[in-house]
């Protein structure tokens, strides 16, 4: 396809419709090489994208078909940048999708749909700044994007897409005010995602897609809950968390998501538990076989194995030491420190949290204190880190 309307383009290269075909052609195969992890090839794909959209821009720049196609090119190309953890070169991106997207709401009476579609940029907008550790504006935004999805509710009740997205950014809002070591907020938050989803699982309990923003929630509260110390409210949600991963994962045993990346998490939950039950044997078990299964998986992101891989490392080091096996522990955290994720967001909060953590467990004190240093002028105080502090 995208060969055939390349020709039709070079033969008639202003014609605004033929730019219009070859710019969705080019779209669809970026998008192929981005679900293959073609990262180059995606970018390239999604550049030229966003080129032919600035071309429609250029003929007729009130037109808004051509204004939301630029929208839709900056918002693409912003998400492979977010992937990657490029988040500085994101953010202007969304920024320019957002305002494009609202330009065109303002002008269409804020139609339902297109309001939908203004959320949706605030919130990848609020994502970058919170990759970028711009923590405020990362809730304020996502508390601006909560409020649209409530006046859309006002207007359709039932709008299950518009509650769907009110309960995942009640999410990021709690993530952002547990980094910010507003706990409670952060609590409070949840719980109201919580309370969306099971609305929406009342209408339709088999829905996967919403099984799996109720989990989400569900890790988000246990983490809350074990990291101020309320344990029995955290195994209360890894309980829940439990009995739904496991109905996710009989419907679609194939869905790698779930059973390599969400089982994965969730198990070095159930590992954590375990390790403040006193028993580090199973704790120690649960780590080992994560670390097997994320090098051994086959279809899963090589990134994200990475990340979730460190935490089993982690694990493993801290479960070998309450067992009284020290070397092998320090052996451990080592292999974790050596397999930190690194790169362009490398300063992210999150990640220096983790650094810090293995850092203080070999006790490379003055390294530690570096890190640490770092993360207390990003004013960062999330209860994990402040627990290790």
């Amino acid at each position: 396809a995208a060969a055939t309307t390349a020709e039709s383009l070079a033969r008639d290269p202003d014609n605004p419709q033929r730019i219009f075909d070859h710019a969705q052609s080019v779209f669809w195969v970026g998008y192929i090489a981005y679900e293959r992890g073609e990262g180059k090839e995606a970018e390239a794909q999604f550049r030229e994208y966003k080129r032919l959209a600035d071309r429609l821009m250029t003929l007729d720049p009130k037109k808004p078909e051509w204004q939301m196609e630029s929208s839709y090119a900056e918002s693409n190309l912003g998400i492979l940048l977010h992937d990657q953890g490029r988040y500085a070169e994101a953010e202007p991106a969304f920024a320019k999708a957002l305002a494009m997207v609202e330009r065109v709401a303002a002008a269409e009476r804020r139609d339902p749909a297109r309001q939908l579609e203004v959320g949706a940029a605030i919130n990848w907008l609020g994502k970058a700044r919170a990759g970028l550790n711009r923590t405020a504006e990362a809730i304020a935004l996502h508390r601006r994007e909560i409020v649209i999805y409530q006046h859309v509710l006002q207007a359709e009740p039932a709008n299950t897409q518009a509650k769907l997205r009110e309960a995942v950014a009640w999410q990021h809002v709690g993530q952002l005010e547990d980094n910010q070591g507003r706990v409670n907020l952060g609590s409070s938050a949840r719980d109201t995602s919580l309370a969306l989803m099971m609305q929406l699982r009342a209408l339709e309990p088999g829905n996967t897609e919403w099984q799996e923003t109720e989990l989400r929630a569900l890790i988000g509260r246990f983490d809350n809950s074990f990291d101020t110390g309320r344990i029995a409210l955290a195994k209360d949600s890894y309980l829940s968390a439990r009995s739904l991963l496991n109905g996710m994962l009989t419907s679609d045993p194939t869905n790698t998501i779930w059973s390599v990346g969400m089982r994965a998490t969730f198990d070095l939950r159930g590992g954590k538990l375990a390790l403040a039950a006193g028993d580090a044997a199973i704790a120690l078990a649960l780590g080992r076989d994560v670390a097997h299964r994320l090098g051994t998986a086959k279809g899963y992101g090589v990134a994200e194995s990475a990340r979730i891989g460190v935490d089993a490392w982690l694990l493993i080091g801290d479960a070998l030491a309450r067992l009284g096996r020290r070397p092998e522990a320090v052996a451990a955290w080592q292999t974790g420190l050596q397999r930190y994720p690194a790169g362009p967001a490398d300063f992210q909060s999150k990640l220096l949290r983790g650094r810090f953590v293995f850092l203080k467990r070999l006790g490379r004190r003055a390294e530690a204190a570096t890190v640490a240093a770092q993360l207390d002028r990003q004013g960062y105080r999330n209860p994990a880190y402040l627990r290790e502090r």
